[in-house]
């Protein structure tokens, strides 16, 4: 199980380990450095997970904004006369 803590660490992003440097997806360089416990590393591990759903979140409402935006310039292309490609 261990082994399994430390290949979670070592995926998580830098700014996610306590002590260690700024850099996202950079991943943890040397548990030495300062022990983490497991309990710091599941913390460390939800708190990604959370803020990749908030992105993700903010993501999919961006894509919804940008194909209405698309839909509409369509139409307005349309009504002007235009031809829209498929």
């Amino acid at each position: 199980m261990n082994s399994q803590f430390e290949t979670l660490l070592s995926i998580l992003p830098r700014e996610g380990v306590i002590g260690g440097g700024e850099g996202e997806g950079e991943g943890h360089q040397g548990v030495e450095a300062r022990k983490v416990s497991k309990a710091e590393v599941l913390d460390m591990a939800t708190k990604h997970i959370k803020k990749l759903e908030k992105e993700q979140e903010e993501l999919e409402g961006e894509n919804e904004f940008l194909e209405e935006k698309v839909a509409e310039l369509n139409r307005i292309w349309v009504e002007g006369g235009g031809v829209v490609m498929p």
